[in-house]
């Protein structure tokens, strides 16, 4: 049985095995392997500190692209939005303007044509008055 044991556990297994059964039992091989522990545990800390420390590193460097890329589209601000309305807001007074230029035009030719044609009336209107009353005729 303890072969068939031995032939279906593979060999990191037995190691693993081993070492659990040693330092259960033995406390010179729990001694050490507390130490081995503790070496790795050590590895494990620097390791990380490392990659935090490269990690900050890179984090500061996106920072200061950020920063960079914030002074940039300062110096390129584009106009306000209170700039850009005031803008349009002048632009549409003038547009009013070129308008109400051309309606006052329009309206001073009207007024030009109806002056005309109540000076045409008036005098239609005398020429018939003096058709009625002929000369040497007398107007009651």
């Amino acid at each position: 049985m303890l072969t068939r044991v031995l032939q279906r556990t593979s060999p990191l297994g037995l190691l693993v095995s081993g070492l659990v059964v040693g330092v259960a039992v033995s406390p010179v091989l729990r001694k050490g392997v507390r130490g081995l522990l503790v070496q790795t545990a050590k590895m494990v800390l620097v390791a990380s500190d490392q990659v935090k420390g490269i990690g900050n590193k890179i984090s500061e460097g996106v920072n200061d692209l950020v920063a960079e890329a914030r002074a940039k589209a300062e110096e390129e601000k584009p106009p306000l939005i209170a700039e850009k309305v005031h803008a349009a807001t002048v632009a549409a007074v003038g547009t009013g303007l070129a308008a109400a230029d051309r309606v006052r035009q329009v309206a001073d030719g009207f007024k030009e044509r109806f002056t005309g044609l109540v000076e045409e009336a008036r005098k239609q209107q005398a020429a018939e008055g003096e058709e009625e009353t002929a000369p040497g005729e007398k107007q009651d």
